[in-house]
Formats: structure tokens, C-alpha cells, sequence
């Protein structure tokens, strides 16, 4: 299994007024830093079929950051944890800064891959399809297979999701969080009041994976 990077990210849910959010907002009054050469911002347009509808994303300072009208999504360049708290703290000052922004959720998501999967991790795909399997007609086969988890610790729900494409085996993990108060929202960026850091939910999932795996391939 391998982390694939590009997945992670911190997930606040709201309603956004992306005319706010621009990249140098964030950088000033997010990150309160102010424009430089080592900060430059870099601005990612969505281009190729199915893009159309994509809004555009910007890096700057090893984070990515996609403001959208539902959401604001920011992922590290790398799993560090210094990386993963500079997202908090840059989640947590945007909604200081914004108070009037209504929150409803925040979530934090991981996912690992494994390319060449031991043969002994698919039987769960196939158990799970041998009733869908029956009722088919011939010729027809198995495109690709999802087993969907959800476990719950007090207030701390984790999605769990295991796909198997044919070749592919991934396993997802969305810790999710219902916001119903800016405070609450604060207290799950801060690691407060029960909550845990977006890098320990990191630690849980990498830990679950290499128990359930056997290991995790960090070249």
C-alpha cells in the first residue's frame, strides 16, 4: 500500500463566497503572510474533457487550496506533520476572519493504493458480489467493487472504503465531522473538546492500513 498524496486533504463545508477567497486573501489573512518570491502563488486551471465545471485551484507555501462555493479544500505537498497543522491554522484563522460564513461540516480525508494486490485482500470483493453474481446472466463480469464502512467513536464517524477495480486496491478514509456552531468547528481544527488533529486521524488511518495490509510502501 502507498499513500497517495494528492488525496489528503482538510474539507470545510459551507457556503463560500469565492469572490472573497481569492489566493491573496488566503495567503494574507490564512496563512498571514505577505507576498514574496518564496510564497508566489501558483494558480492551477482545469483543462481537458469533464473540466468545464472544475473551479481553479492555487499553491503556494507546499499547500493546495480550492475555494469553492460549498467548500473550501486544502491539501499538503507532503504528509508532514508541520504541514498538516499549517492547514488547520489556516482553516482556523479564514473562519475567524470570516464569521459570517455558515459552516456545516469538516472533513478529514486519506487515501492509499495498491497496484499489485496479494490475491488473499480481494476475497472480501468477492464474497460481497457472490449473491449479485448469481442473479446475473452470462457473459456479463464484475467491472469493479466497493465495500462501504462506517464506524463511530462518540462523535467521530469514519468512512471507510475498499474498491477493487480489477487491478487496483484502494481504501479511502473520510473522518467526518457535522458542524453545528463556529465553535465547534474551531474545537475540531484545534484538536479540542475530544476532537483529534487532522494528523492524528492520519496516524489512525495509516496504522489501520498497515494492520489490515501488512505494511506501507513509503518510497
Amino acid at each position: 500500500m502507498k499513500l497517495v498524496p494528492s488525496e489528503t486533504s482538510l474539507v470545510v463545508a459551507g457556503v463560500w463566497n469565492t469572490a472573497i477567497v481569492t489566493p491573496d486573501w488566503i495567503l494574507k489573512y490564512g496563512l498571514q503572510q505577505e507576498p514574496s518570491e518564496e510564497n508566489r502563488v501558483q494558480v492551477f486551471i482545469p483543462a481537458g474533457s469533464g473540466m468545464l465545471f472544475e473551479l481553479p485551484r492555487f499553491s503556494f507555501s507546499g499547500l493546495l487550496v480550492a475555494a469553492r462555493p460549498d467548500a473550501l479544500v486544502i491539501s499538503p505537498k507532503e504528509s508532514s506533520q508541520a504541514k498538516m497543522e499549517e492547514i488547520e491554522f489556516l482553516a482556523t484563522n479564514t473562519l475567524t476572519q470570516l464569521t459570517h460564513t455558515p459552516i456545516n461540516g469538516i472533513g478529514h480525508n486519506f487515501e492509499f493504493r495498491d497496484e499489485n494486490p496479494d490475491p488473499a485482500f480481494l476475497a472480501v470483493f468477492t464474497k460481497a458480489q457472490e449473491d449479485v453474481m448469481d442473479q446475473t446472466p452470462d457473459g456479463w463480469a464484475v467491472a469493479s467493487a466497493n465495500v462501504v464502512t462506517s464506524l463511530k467513536d462518540g462523535d467521530r464517524l469514519v468512512n471507510i472504503v475498499r474498491a477493487f477495480d480489477g487491478k487496483q486496491l484502494s481504501v479511502k478514509f473520510n473522518f467526518h465531522h457535522s458542524i453545528s456552531t463556529r465553535e465547534q468547528a474551531i474545537s475540531v481544527l484545534s484538536g479540542t473538546n475530544g476532537y483529534k488533529h487532522l494528523f492524528e486521524n492520519y496516524t489512525f488511518a495509516r496504522e489501520f492500513v498497515i494492520k489490515m495490509y501488512g505494511g506501507i510502501n513509503d518510497d
